[in-house]
């Protein structure tokens, strides 16, 4: 069914729609000039068969008396090759003189026009009637002659005509919605596991290489250009990811030996002398070995190569509120939902967490609103303080990294926070928001609950 759904929405059903359309519509052009062109030929064919009879019995008419004109009329009813034709003579009076029909009272018409008319309904089996197609003459005298020639089967042959055509253009919207079903479910297959291998790549997983038709066709030798590309991709990122891995492995011991060296400078100070230098050395190396380990997780969230598994984030905020609490007594409101689980990662969105309520604590000096609860669009997370904000233009500003806002407290920071917190959320595909409260700055995150992970 989902096949089915996307087949129909895509461009391949539009296309084979149109292209069907168009053959159905040239299809039916053909038949229909066909139609037209062997209606003339039989038109014509019969206009010919009459004009010959009437033109011979004019002659006739002429050449002789009344009384012989009759009897070579009689003699033309009487004829078996001429069955298929029909004559009637009638008088100045409208009295019927010789024929085989019996419809001149009946028609109606200009003289010497073509017309056409049906025997059977002027015959007791209705059944058997006939479609003829005849002409009036107008004799000397008032006399009237009526010749036509039975074309019945001209109607039969229009008939077989139209119902070919209408079964043509059925067979061709047929075969042409089938084959274009079999050529669409077939792209679209193919295109169904493209996009999900790109999924796979997307989310971290560089080892996935988009799937081939195995025809070696101009299709394949894109798609294997393209695994070609994230092969190289691969080979960089795991390059770029081990010189990281080691740097920072280097740069947190030189920033540890940094930091005992300055701790033991300080305890060989004499007690009298000034430690601040010291001190303001210690509080650069914690800011800078914080400012690395913000910068790791950010690098881990952003690669996307992380496992994320169901956790209970009713729990993980329930922890760390009643971890910060001691920092800012009786400052926080808590409201937190129970039972509510997410697919993530529980180090990374306890870090983003802890972000945000650091933010909290050191930019207010009030109410620390914490709230997780279910919503008409997922799961929210926000942290709300009673701070004095971030101008407007400077929110969509804030998630960069390195980023310093503009802050009257002056109090220092690395400019990662909202970064990680950022990078957290897309991790996880959830939606951040940034709002100034009036008072206040309201941060919050929108989980998809772990039923639609």
């Amino acid at each position: 069914m989902a096949i089915a759904r996307t087949l129909v929405r895509s461009s391949i059903a539009r296309v084979t729609a149109l292209y069907t359309s168009v053959l159905a519509l040239s299809m039916l052009l053909v038949l229909a000039v066909t139609y037209f062109t062997a209606a003339r030929l039989l038109d014509n064919e019969a206009n010919e068969l009459i004009d010959l009879d009437a033109q011979s019995l004019l002659e006739s008419y002429h050449d002789h008396d009344f009384a012989t004109f009759k009897s070579e009329l009689i003699e033309h009813v009487e004829d078996p090759q001429a069955k298929r034709s029909v004559y009637e003579l009638r008088d100045a009076h409208n009295q019927f003189v010789a024929g085989n029909v019996v419809v001149l009272p009946q028609l109606s018409g200009t003289p010497n026009d073509f017309i056409e008319f049906d025997i059977g309904l002027n015959q007791e089996q209705t059944e058997n009637s006939r479609l003829i197609r005849a002409r009036v003459l107008t004799l000397p005298n008032g006399f009237r002659l009526l010749v036509g020639h039975d074309i019945e089967d001209r109607e039969t042959f229009r008939a077989l005509i139209l119902k070919s055509m209408a079964s043509s253009v059925v067979m061709t919207l047929l075969f042409g919605a089938l084959g274009g079903w079999w050529l669409g479910r077939r792209v679209v297959k193919t295109n169904q596991g493209i996009s999900d291998s790109a999924a796979k790549i997307i989310a971290g997983n560089l080892s996935e290489r988009l799937p081939t038709t195995g025809n070696n066709d101009e299709f394949d030798a894109l798609v294997n250009r393209f695994n070609e590309l994230i092969s190289t991709i691969e080979n960089l990122t795991l390059t770029l990811r081990s010189v990281l891995d080691s740097t920072a492995h280097d740069l947190r011991g030189h920033l540890h030996r940094i930091q005992q060296a300055v701790e033991h400078l300080k305890r060989d100070l004499d007690q009298t002398a000034d430690s601040s230098l010291t001190d303001h050395v210690l509080q650069e190396v914690e800011r800078l070995n914080l400012t690395v380990e913000g910068l790791l997780r950010i690098a881990l969230a952003e690669s996307g190569n992380v496992t994320l598994e169901p956790i209970s984030l009713s729990t993980i905020v329930a922890d760390l509120c009643e971890f910060y609490e001691p920092l800012a007594p009786q400052r926080f409101a808590v409201s937190i939902e129970s039972h509510i689980s997410i697919k993530g990662h529980r180090v990374l969105l306890n870090q983003a967490l802890s972000n945000l309520l650091d933010n909290a604590i050191k930019y207010s000096d009030g109410v620390i609103d914490v709230r997780l609860t279910h919503t008409a669009r997922g799961v929210a997370l926000s942290v709300t303080d009673q701070g004095p904000g971030i101008p407007d233009a400077w929110i969509p500003l804030a998630t960069q990294r390195f980023r310093r806002l503009p802050s009257p407290s002056g109090l220092p920071g690395s400019g990662i926070g909202l970064s990680l917190v950022a990078a957290v959320a897309r991790l996880h595909q959830a939606a951040l928001t940034l709002s100034n409260q009036h008072p206040g700055f309201q941060v919050e995150v929108l989980f998809q609950p772990l039923s639609n992970a």
